[in-house]
């Protein structure tokens, strides 16, 4: 069994999507003496995001309790967290988010790893600092992984390319993990929605 099999069976939330990313190589030294972030120029402003989605997490249960005691305060305050986050949006959009730029596209994730293709052979082995962009939660994760494997794909230039997360932290890997909750919740939604209806129809009765 390949360890990329291996990593398949120990993940049990994976889904593919489409999430921008950008990868550094990196030396095994800086892992352990270095944090994931420090190679990014932007990890500063990105930081603000994470920072802003931890608070909107313990919020979440503070707004419940305040719409069960003042429906209207509850309501004020969730318009409030709404506005925000739009804002938020706007700014990962137009900053960070490039649909026509050359940097590779994860095309599957976990909470241990993730896949995507690159022009870039990676070697088995290589580790690297990944900064890794989730436009709908409009939050961006820094982390290190290590290629698992490398393969051309057949017809194209491109390498898909399978990485193990290093050490991811609490905080990065829930964001993942409620990443891929909902977009399962979407698909399953999307899936109800295109069956077709099959229920039985209703015959007249003849006067």
């Amino acid at each position: 069994i390949s360890i990329m099999n291996n990593i398949d069976n120990r993940d049990y939330f994976r889904l593919s999507d489409k999430i921008d990313a950008q990868y550094k190589l990196i030396s095994p030294d800086q892992v352990s003496s270095e944090k994931a972030d420090q190679h990014f120029a932007d990890a500063a402003e990105l930081s603000v995001f994470k920072e802003l989605y931890a608070l909107d997490m313990e919020n979440q249960e503070i707004l419940r309790e305040l719409d069960s005691q003042n429906h209207l305060l509850g309501k004020f305050l969730a318009n409030i967290s709404q506005r925000v986050d739009l804002i938020s949006q706007k700014v990962i959009l137009n900053d960070y988010w490039d649909a026509n730029a050359l940097s590779p596209n994860i095309i599957d994730i976990s909470e241990g790893g993730a896949s995507f293709k690159d022009h870039q052979y990676l070697a088995d082995g290589t580790q690297l600092a990944l900064r890794l962009i989730f436009t709908e939660a409009m939050l961006g994760i820094f982390c290190y992984a290590q290629v698992r494997n490398c393969q051309k794909e057949e017809d194209s230039e491109a390498y898909r390319t399978g990485v193990e997360f290093i050490g991811l932290n609490p905080m990065d890997r829930k964001i993942v993990a409620r990443h891929i909750l909902r977009q399962q919740s979407e698909a399953r939604r999307h899936q109800l929605h295109s069956q077709p209806d099959i229920s039985p129809m209703k015959t007249s009765k003849e006067p």
